[in-house]
């Protein structure tokens, strides 16, 4: 899956998925669990990480390291069909 980077997130993909401006990270497309074998994606699956997001939460590189680290598992989480509750209590939230 790819792993995509952008500063921020656009403003179609804000008021598309309801999202907030300041979110670090997003997966799109359909997760594992959900995906049907002859069904046909109608987006490609991804994981876009929003730059200067991230950045404005950390407050070093090492920090930035870390937050990229669990940005990554979170999205990739959702990828393999976890929930919020999910990822929170594997303290990926």
């Amino acid at each position: 899956m790819p792993i995509l980077v952008e500063d921020y997130p656009p403003d179609a993909m804000l008021s598309r998925e309801n999202v907030s401006p300041q979110i670090l990270g997003l997966y799109v497309g359909v997760p594992a669990t959900e995906e049907l074998v002859t069904g046909q994606p109608e987006d490609l699956t991804r994981v876009i990480l929003f730059k200067k997001n991230l950045e404005k939460v950390c407050q070093d590189r090492s920090d930035l390291i870390d937050q990229i680290q669990i940005t990554v598992r979170h999205e990739v989480g959702h990828h393999l069909g976890l929930s919020e509750d999910d990822l929170e209590r594997l303290g990926l939230a």
